[in-house]
Order: structure tokens, then C-alpha cells, then sequence
């Protein structure tokens, strides 16, 4: 990641540091999204017995 950072800034493709910095904390608010949404359906969709005054 930083080789490619370095390598942006190098060839001045980027023209501001901190549209490097936003757009990894783009990049990382994506991911951590991602990742949570797969956390949220592997652990939270389980069967779930049912329970009430009638099955009591």
C-alpha cells in the first residue's frame, strides 16, 4: 500500500496528501463495512426456537 502511495506521489498523479489520506480512510470505512456485514449474517441469522405463552 505505501509503494503505491509512494509511487502516486512520486510521479505527481496526486496533487494533495490528503486526498491520499481520505481516500484510504474511504478505503477503509469499505472494508470494515464489508467485513462487518459478513460478521452480521454469519453469526446473527441462527434458528431462533419458538417461544410464547402458547408453547409454553
Amino acid at each position: 500500500m505505501a509503494l503505491i502511495l509512494g509511487a502516486l506521489m512520486l510521479f505527481g498523479r496526486v496533487e494533495k496528501v490528503s486526498s491520499l489520506f481520505w481516500g484510504g480512510l474511504v478505503g477503509l470505512a469499505v472494508v470494515s463495512g464489508w467485513a462487518g456485514t459478513a460478521w452480521l449474517a454469519e453469526e446473527t441469522f441462527d434458528a431462533v426456537p419458538v417461544t410464547s405463552h402458547s408453547f409454553a
